[in-house]
């Protein structure tokens, strides 16, 4: 015991240091590598696009959506909107045909969720005439640009357009009203996870999980690597699907969609519920494969990729932090204590840089950094979220967002 807990200590507080610098380096590098939108490249039009909305029970919604796809400025006749209607106990199936939509319907109560729908909606694609296929969240308006933006960038893959996927920069709108705490808190974790994550990581060609919304797959790459999951984190599922399979996702920076988003935690509560499960479910069987196959190919980047999964969620290197400063706490007033401590104290202020960094670097504009004074009511909200996940808890049905 004498040895072992100073031990521990130092190997939490020097993992928590390591790890936020880890992250903050990438925070740094994707600040750096901050482009202008610029004017859309000439593009010649020849992608033929399949513009997927999957859908359960989103009647109040459907019409908007796909009134803004239908805004895209991009040749009408290259591109088809699909609505998939997935055991649908409301009229969204009859509101998206009536928009202009096409509807497949799929009635299937035993497999429930959107990685059901999606596997049932890219194996009955093959059949259709496209080259690529886009997934648009049914709570969506996209930007009237984002076809040219993704055609752009297929251009530019060249040969290696069947080895790649792309994922447009999804962010939440703002409601109209007033931003509460929560609200401007999430949106500037999502602008950050923009670019702070995917921006530098698809710079440096390495592993990006994909968003749920607003991601692209090539026709080639669907047949190559089928889309077969049936996770609650069906997006990121696939991604890891993609790597281990060499399909690299690309980040397209100006090809944008906007989810409406959920203004409260008790409404957010569910879908973190869920989000906590999938990802902690996809830990447990990507882990040992991203690694084994990355020693044993020789695939560095796939290594890199268990550890950057590992960090998905934030709040595990706030965990390893608060274990560090536990431990130094017991091994107190001692000097073994007070090196402890001081590289958890290190860990904690990189850890405040990027906070800072997020709500005045990761967006175009700055976010107030008020509700950072609610952030330990967000920490609980999460972190009871994958308690609850852990002891058992999990939450697998397909249920709309409160928004």
């Amino acid at each position: 015991m004498h040895i072992v807990l100073p031990t521990l200590g130092y190997v939490l507080a020097g993992s928590a240091v390591l790890v936020s610098l880890y992250v903050l380096g990438f925070a740094i590098a994707g600040r750096r590598l901050l482009v202008s939108r610029g004017k859309t490249a000439a593009l010649k039009h020849h992608f033929r696009f399949l513009v997927f909305i999957p859908a359960h029970n989103e009647a109040h919604g459907i019409q908007a959506t796909i009134e803004s796809i239908f805004t895209l400025r991009y040749p009408r006749e290259l591109f088809r909107v699909i609505t998939i209607a997935d055991n649908c106990d409301d009229a969204t199936a009859q509101i998206a045909a009536s928009c202009g939509s096409q509807v497949w319907v799929r009635e299937d109560r035993r497999q429930r969720g959107k990685g059901h729908a999606l596997t049932w909606a890219f194996q009955r694609a093959l059949g259709e005439s496209f080259d690529i296929a886009v997934i648009i969240d049914a709570d969506t308006a996209v930007h009237p640009d984002f076809l040219d933006r993704i055609g752009v960038a297929a251009e530019a893959a060249g040969a290696s357009l069947s080895a790649t996927v792309f994922q447009g920069r999804y962010e939440f709108a703002p409601t109209q009203t007033e931003s509460g705490w929560f609200e401007t808190f999430t949106i500037a974790s999502k602008a950050a996870e923009n670019s702070f994550v995917y921006r530098p990581r698809s710079s440096a060609g390495l592993v990006n999980l994909l968003q749920g919304n607003g991601f692209c797959v090539p026709r080639t790459v669907m047949e190559c690597v089928p889309f077969a999951s049936s996770s609650i984190v069906e997006d990121a599922d696939y991604a890891i699907d993609l790597a281990l399979a060499g399909v690299q996702v690309r980040f397209v920076e100006h090809a944008q969609v906007f989810s409406r988003m959920t203004r409260t935690i008790n409404d957010a509560a569910p879908q973190r519920l869920r989000w906590a499960s999938g990802i902690f479910q996809l830990m447990l069987y990507s882990l040992p494969k991203l690694v084994a196959n990355g020693i044993k190919q020789r695939r560095w980047k796939l290594v890199e990729a268990a550890l950057s999964l590992l960090f998905t969620s934030r709040l595990f290197l706030i965990y390893l932090t608060v274990a560090a400063i536990a431990v130094a706490g017991i091994q107190l007033p001692g000097k073994v204590g007070l090196y402890i401590l001081s590289l958890a104290f290190l860990a904690v202020l990189l850890q405040l840089i990027y906070l800072w960094m997020m709500f005045r670097k990761a967006a175009e504009k700055a976010y107030s950094m008020r509700g950072l004074i609610f952030m330990p009511a967000y920490i609980g909200m999460v972190g009871l979220s994958q308690a609850a996940t852990l002891i058992g808890l999990r939450s697998k049905r397909w249920t709309r967002t409160v928004r």
